[in-house]
């Protein structure tokens, strides 16, 4: 789920907690995540899977996206190497949870998965 969006001038930083129920469901996660980042960075016209569903894509940026020096990062926090997905012997060895930040709170703190769009 959503835990905290921060919109610049410049780009987005969004991070979430992972809620897969299993390792197969993060794999898709990770697969798509991939797939339309791919989709941003290379430009296109988004697909219409069936036009009585919702679309796929907002129309935000129109009818076609052009690539535009586009820059995603995509990071991982330790929460993701927990027990619930059989990860937890390939956990970095210096990942750890991020500490507090003055100011910050802990808003930005355990998430699972980090973005940043530039």
């Amino acid at each position: 789920g959503l835990h905290r969006y921060d919109k610049s001038s410049n780009g987005h930083d969004i991070s979430f907690d992972v809620v897969a129920k299993t390792k197969e469901d993060l794999v898709r996660l990770f697969k798509t995540l991939t797939e339309r980042i791919e989709f941003l960075m290379v430009g296109g016209t988004p697909k219409i899977v069936d036009p009585k569903l919702p679309p796929t894509d907002s129309g935000v940026l129109g009818t076609k996206v052009f690539p535009d020096n586009l820059t995603v990062t995509v990071a991982v926090g330790a929460s993701l190497f927990d027990n619930r997905y059989g990860l937890s012997n390939l956990k970095p060895k210096h990942l750890t949870t991020m500490t507090d930040f003055p100011n910050d709170g802990k808003r930005w703190l355990s998430r699972s998965i980090f973005i940043r769009s530039r």
